[in-house]
């Protein structure tokens, strides 16, 4: 190409405005703040929007990397991982090129493929589309899921580790004072300080209260 065959050719294109791309744009937008969540959470982040990983600026992980993230935590199965894959790829083919402002002209070969294996021929382009962000919808609340038991169990197990410790201490000092009122107020004690530690909620120490009184029965 010449240098005057460039200067020809090098011009801005205003872009047109495509109902599609805002459409999958405002769904990728709502489908990587919930990751950029999630995973932060798992990882003991308590402000995502402030963090270099997961915050607004551009250092911030892309879509595809969180993704792998989530794999690579073992929380995401290898077909949920493919999925958001996919939506990703779509969502970027519609983000990065300008030509790219349909579903039609979005969608490659392959992604065709792989919607209509996951869904079926008998679709459209956006009704694929809409299938799998149900998909992704899907898989992110298990994921949720998963994230919140293995946060809670670990909570759970040092709540009455915990209380187990102070139990013990206090039997070994004051043996001749532990009756059934003495325990109650050790464990109200217990609770108080295990609280200040860990935020946890009134249901979750409730169940704990249930689980005490019933042990000391």
């Amino acid at each position: 190409m010449t240098p005057n065959d460039f200067f020809k050719k090098a011009t801005f294109v205003e872009p047109t405005e495509s109902a599609e791309r805002n459409y999958v744009i405002t769904k990728a937008v709502a489908v990587e703040k919930y990751i950029s969540m999630n995973l932060s959470y798992s990882l003991g982040i308590e402000n995502y929007e402030e963090s270099k990983s997961f915050g607004q600026t551009s250092a911030a992980l892309s879509f595809i990397s969180k993704v792998n993230l989530f794999s690579d935590l073992g929380i995401m199965e290898t077909v949920e991982k493919s999925k958001l894959i996919l939506f990703a790829e779509i969502r970027n083919r519609f983000a990065h090129n300008e030509e790219c402002s349909t579903f039609v002209t979005a969608c490659t070969e392959q992604h065709v493929k792989q919607l209509e294996k996951l869904y079926g021929k008998d679709l459209d382009r956006k009704a694929h589309f809409d299938h799998l962000y149900e998909d992704v919808k899907i898989i992110l609340e298990k994921v949720k899921n998963e994230i919140y038991n293995t946060k809670a169990l670990k909570v759970l197990f040092k709540t009455y580790t915990q209380i187990n410790n102070i139990l013990i201490d206090n039997l070994r000092r004051h043996p001749h004072i532990f009756d059934q009122l003495a325990i109650n107020k050790i464990f109200d004690e217990a609770i108080t300080h295990i609280q200040k530690e860990n935020h946890l909620d009134d249901v979750f120490l409730a169940d704990i209260r249930m689980d005490f009184d019933k042990a000391f029965q």
